[in-house]
């Protein structure tokens, strides 16, 4: 959450602002959290969900509620599961290359077979954007 935070304050302009919520882990421990975020004096313009089976219920809470995606909020999902391409509109998500993290898992522990140790660098696998159709363009000022 504190890398996220980070990342975010040097992305925001004047009068923006963010915030981090946290719930259950239960279809209605999320659609409390997102029912006060969208009947709070200021609610969101977007999400940042950072499970991709608590997008489900965000969704459904959001319809039940009226408010449509992209139309009304943009969403964004942390977590690429296969199953979220059966929700439309698909959403936006970071996704982990699985072929990419067992190449480099794989040259890994051959160096470590090979050699008994491994490198004292740290491998970085970051996650591919895909782009999905729940993030509405910015309006221009």
């Amino acid at each position: 959450r504190q890398g996220f935070l980070q990342a975010v304050q040097t992305t925001l302009q004047d009068g923006d602002q963010n915030k981090v919520v946290v719930h259950d882990g239960t279809p209605r421990g999320v659609a409390i959290v997102v029912h006060r975020l969208f009947t709070s004096r200021t609610p969101p313009t977007s999400l940042l969900v950072s499970h991709s089976h608590a997008v489900l219920s965000v969704i459904t809470q959001l319809a039940q509620m009226k408010l449509r995606v992209p139309q009304d909020v943009s969403l964004i999902s942390v977590g690429g599961e296969g199953f979220l391409s059966m929700v439309i509109p698909p959403p936006a998500c970071y996704r982990i290359n699985l072929k990419r993290y067992s190449d480099k898992l794989s040259r890994m522990a051959l160096t470590l077979a090979r050699t008994g140790a491994l490198p004292s660098r740290s491998v970085i696998l970051l996650p591919e954007f895909c782009e999905g159709e729940s993030v509405a363009p910015v309006p221009r000022a």
